[in-house]
C-alpha cells in the first residue's frame, strides 16, 4: 500500500479544492512510492515552499510512511487502520467485521490507498469505510480497475462506486477518475453508467487505477437496499413496464444480455483506447488550482 505520484498529485489537488484534512484516517499505513525529484516537483507545482532536504526527510524519515506528508499539506489528527499490528497502525480492526460504534462518523477524510481489494468481505468493508466518514467529510479511494490479475481478491468497475456512494446511502460522488499506471499518464473523468445509459467498459494493455472521491451529505442506513448494477436494474425496470409487472422471463432475458455482451468481449481486439463519450480527459493545468476541469 502506498501513495504513488498520481495519488500524491490527487491528494494535493483535493486539499486545494476544499477537502478537509482536519482528521484523517488511512486504511493501512501508506508509504510514499515516488522519487525525490518527482516528489519535489509535485509539491512545488502546488505552491508548497519545500527544499530538496525537506523532500528527502519526508521520503526517508518515519520509514517513509505518509503521515508527515499528510501533515505537511494540512492534516490535523492522523490515524491509520489495519487488521494487524505489523505496521503499527493506530487502530487495529479487521474490515471483514463491522466497525464498533466509536469509529463511526469520526473522520473528516477517510483514504483507502489500495486496501479494499485485499479484503474478502467487500460489502462489509466498504460500508465500514463509509460509516467512519463524518457528515460533511469525504471518502477517497484509489483502487485497481484493469490488469491487476493476482494482485488482490478483486479489481473494480466504476459502477460499484456509483451505485454504493449514492444519495440513498448518504453520499454524493464528486468524481471518479481513471488512469493507466505509468508516469505522465493522462487522467480521465469517468461518466456514471446510469448517466451514459450504457456500461462503462475498458479493454486495454496496462494496469488502470480508479480514484473515487465522494462527500458524505447525510446520515443514512448504508445498504438498507442492496445496490444493483445499473444495466440490470434498468433492464428489470423496462421488463416490468413492458410486461405489466410480469417478470417470468427475466432470467432468460438476463442470460441473453450476458451471452451477447460476453461474445462481444471475446471477439473484441484489445485496443488501449479510452472512449471519449464515457472517459473525459482532465486538463492538467487545472489541478494545481484544485480544479478538476475537463
Amino acid at each position: 500500500m502506498g501513495f504513488d505520484a498520481h495519488t500524491i498529485k490527487y491528494l494535493l489537488a483535493a486539499q486545494k479544492s476544499g477537502v478537509s484534512f482536519e482528521s484523517v484516517l488511512t486504511i493501512g499505513r501508506q508509504t510514499l512510492f515516488t522519487n525525490a525529484r518527482e516528489f519535489h516537483s509535485l509539491l512545488r507545482d502546488f505552491g508548497l515552499d519545500v527544499s530538496r532536504d525537506d523532500v528527502d526527510k519526508l521520503l526517508t524519515e518515519n520509514k517513509g510512511y505518509a503521515e508527515r506528508f499528510l501533515a505537511r499539506i494540512g492534516a490535523g489528527k492522523i490515524d491509520s487502520l489495519d487488521a494487524s499490528e505489523y505496521e503499527k497502525a493506530t487502530i487495529i480492526h479487521d474490515l471483514n467485521q463491522p466497525i464498533p460504534d466509536e469509529l463511526k462518523n469520526r473522520f473528516s477524510l477517510v483514504i483507502d490507498g489500495g486496501s479494499l481489494e485485499h479484503v474478502f468481505d467487500v460489502p462489509t468493508a466498504l460500508k465500514s469505510l463509509m460509516e467512519m466518514v463524518a457528515v460533511g467529510g469525504h471518502f477517497i479511494a484509489i483502487n485497481p480497475a484493469n490488469n491487476f490479475f493476482g494482485h488482490g481478491f478483486y479489481q473494480f468497475s466504476p459502477d460499484i462506486f456509483f451505485r454504493c456512494l449514492s444519495a440513498e446511502n448518504g453520499f454524493e460522488i464528486d468524481r471518479v477518475i481513471a488512469f493507466e499506471l505509468r508516469n505522465g499518464a493522462p487522467w480521465y473523468s469517468v461518466v456514471d453508467p446510469q448517466e451514459a445509459n450504457r456500461r462503462v467498459k475498458l479493454t486495454n494493455r496496462r494496469p488502470v487505477h480508479l480514484i473515487v472521491q465522494a462527500k458524505k451529505t447525510a446520515e443514512a442506513e448504508i445498504f438498507a437496499e442492496t445496490p444493483q448494477q445499473f444495466k440490470y436494474s434498468d433492464l428489470w425496470d423496462q421488463d416490468e413496464r413492458r410486461r405489466g409487472g410480469d417478470s417470468s422471463s427475466l432470467l432468460g432475458r438476463v442470460y441473453q444480455v450476458w451471452r451477447r455482451e460476453s461474445n462481444r468481449l471475446i471477439r473484441a481486439t484489445v485496443k488501449p483506447k479510452f472512449n471519449p463519450t464515457v472517459f473525459r480527459k482532465i486538463r492538467a493545468e487545472g489541478l494545481t488550482e484544485g480544479q478538476f476541469e475537463t
